[in-house]
């Protein structure tokens, strides 16, 4: 049986029962005791275990010779999750590099879990990557690296960048699942000139609210989105957008202990895009956030989250902010802070010199 938890919340029990299943695998000891080391708290589901490497590095001659059958050991990111069945439980462990990507690719596995096992470090990597980080990057004018319509899918330490200058280059994943899960993931984002020039264009996270059930009970958990080191964005997002608006979608997502990364001196500009009513439904909720936006304290942000939803509530619960005036453009009573206000009724990040 797996263990329930809550989000948040230590996972010691899971992680035991991730290692003794690697035993049953076709593998050799030294590539258990390897992926010991290397899963820390990313429990892997009950079914197979598949492994991606970058092509050029020494992982596959490694894996190979610690005993992964050439059926379970993939190049590509299409390969590997087309050999996975869906609610199976199966698990991709991603191994460090740059993972090039030239198309989108539809994630249709249900119950399924991407892995990272470089660090668990992700955050702000660098164009250019260096050892121990895993990287899915797309670089072609297409939506998105990784469309997930499936339906309890996860991701642990991984991040991601989708740089192709285009205005149809919208997002590094875009959701259209229920359930997702993601921790310890870094959602870069574009930095060419076109996409942080267009709307809903060049974000980390594209949640397909039009999509019946999309993001429902979605939670990030210690995630980044976006980067300060990305180049000056103009209009719209910087990291996230809901887009769309069908009734049964969206149910109160949440996010924990995230960051959220811009750097814009641009007053319309933002950090979240809820776009229109049912966008989100019920509560959209971020606990122990920051909200950064490394830009001159004279022109700042006006709005950390461009607010658009007549249906649903934003909770911000004990978190921080810099580089913008308040919290949300919504004039009604749909914003709910746990600190008090500093700024009348607009939040809790008044902007001085």
């Amino acid at each position: 049986c797996r263990t329930l938890y809550r989000p948040g919340e230590g996972r010691e029990e899971e992680t035991e029962m991730s290692q003794s299943r690697l035993k049953k695998r076709n593998v050799s000891q030294g590539l258990i005791d390897y992926l010991r080391l290397q899963l820390g708290n990313a429990p892997l589901g009950a079914g197979d275990v598949f492994f991606l490497v970058a092509d050029g590095t020494n992982y596959h001659t490694k894996l190979k010779n610690m005993g992964v059958p050439s059926d379970k050991l993939f190049i590509t990111l299409a390969e590997a999750e087309d050999a996975m069945a869906s609610d199976n439980g199966d698990n991709l462990l991603i191994f460090p590099g740059t993972h090039l990507q030239t198309a989108s690719l539809t994630w249709d596995k249900h119950d399924t879990n991407i892995i990272g096992v470089g660090s668990v470090n992700q955050r702000f990597q660098p164009s250019t990557m260096t050892g121990g980080g895993v990287k899915l990057k797309l670089a072609t004018a297409v939506a998105q690296i990784l469309d997930i319509t499936a339906n309890y899918v996860s991701m642990y330490n991984i991040g991601t960048q989708n740089t192709a200058d285009s205005a149809t280059s919208v997002s590094d994943i875009r959701i259209k699942g229920r359930n997702f899960y993601a921790k310890n993931c870094a959602f870069r984002g574009g930095t060419g000139a076109t996409q942080i020039g267009t709307a809903d264009c060049g974000v980390g996270v594209y949640v397909d609210s039009t999509v019946a059930g999309a993001g429902n009970a979605l939670v990030f958990e210690k995630c980044l989105f976006g980067s300060s080191g990305n180049t000056i964005r103009t209009v719209g997002a910087n990291c996230l957008s809901f887009v769309g608006g069908s009734t049964a979608a969206g149910f109160e997502p949440l996010f924990l202990d995230c960051e959220f990364s811009a750097y814009t001196v641009t007053a319309a500009c933002g950090f979240i895009n809820v776009n229109s009513d049912a966008c989100t439904d019920r509560f959209l909720t971020f606990r122990r956030c920051s909200f950064l936006n490394f830009a001159n304290p004279a022109t700042p942000m006006t709005n950390a989250i461009l607010w658009n939803n007549q249906t649903g509530w934003c909770i911000i619960d004990k978190c921080v902010g810099f580089g913008f005036s308040k919290w949300y453009t919504g004039t009604d009573n749909h914003l709910f802070v746990s600190d008090p206000a500093a700024n009348g009724s607009g939040g809790i990040t008044t902007i001085s010199a």
